[in-house]
């Protein structure tokens, strides 16, 4: 699930809903249920932007408030061991800034051969049996998702080794790829790389930038890692919510013994 705060004030909500089969027999007629208008209060207005999936047919008319099935009534199974699963974004509007969290339950069910129906309510998380004992209706198997409408910006990076190559003069030519991703639920605009090379070589190290590249931002061609340490063109550079983006250093460094 990813929730992205809009400046509007509104919030782009995407759910995933993950099926399975645990029993052992086919089962006919499985639908999702999902009452938006139970998990948002009356002040908020979700409308449903997209439902998509690669396993069923899904339901064009769902919109979560006078229609909560999200698959066409009668034109899907699922045969046993197997799993599917479908996409719902929706937009919430008016909500509030006092409404910081809500919770979310859908409804699973199918039709085995000898007319049985089989549910099972929604469990927080991408798996449907958490435990593994082919019963997810059960305690711990259960819980609602949460919608967190807090502002809650986070910022992950990884820096690895993408190859240090030794040359015959005693140099050593490395490179550097910058994994940055975001994190959080609003998008961010500003975003910088720091990387400071004098403080990595030892001083008797002389660190020269050879190239820097990226597919994904606007880098900084004054960038040398020692007076200028921002890898990225200042002020020129945000990051969506969910989205990721790569930055290749390579570096000569020379007199290291």
């Amino acid at each position: 699930m990813k929730t992205e705060l809009l400046p509007s004030g509104a919030a782009q909500v995407t759910f995933e809903f993950n099926l399975e089969n645990l029993g052992n027999v086919n089962l006919s007629n499985i639908q999702i249920t999902d009452d938006l208008a139970a998990a948002f209060p009356a002040t908020c207005v979700p409308t449903v932007m997209s439902i998509t999936s690669d396993d069923y047919i899904i339901n064009p008319a769902y919109n979560g408030t006078s229609d909560i099935n999200l698959l066409l009534p009668g034109a899907n199974g699922i045969p046993v061991g197997e799993k599917g699963a479908v996409l719902v974004t929706v937009m919430v509007n008016n909500c509030g800034s006092a409404q910081t969290r809500l919770l979310n339950t859908a409804n699973a069910s199918g039709t085995a051969p000898n007319g049985a129906t089989t549910t099972d309510i929604s469990d927080n998380g991408s798996e449907p049996d958490a435990n593994g004992n082919n019963n997810a209706n059960e305690a711990g198997e259960n819980d609602p998702t949460p919608v967190n409408f807090a502002p809650n910006p986070q910022i992950g990076l990884a820096k690895r080794n993408v190859k240090t190559e030794l040359l015959p003069s005693g140099a050593a030519q490395v490179t550097f790829e910058f994994n940055l991703e975001n994190l959080g639920n609003v998008n961010l605009s500003n975003i910088q790389i720091t990387d400071d090379l004098a403080a990595a070589f030892p001083s008797t190290c002389v660190p020269t930038v050879m190239s820097i590249t990226s597919d994904d931002y606007i880098i900084n061609p004054a960038y040398n890692g020692t007076s200028d340490l921002n890898l990225l063109l200042p002020g020129a550079n945000g990051i969506p919510v969910g989205e990721k983006g790569a930055v290749l250093v390579t570096v000569m460094v020379n007199n290291c013994g």
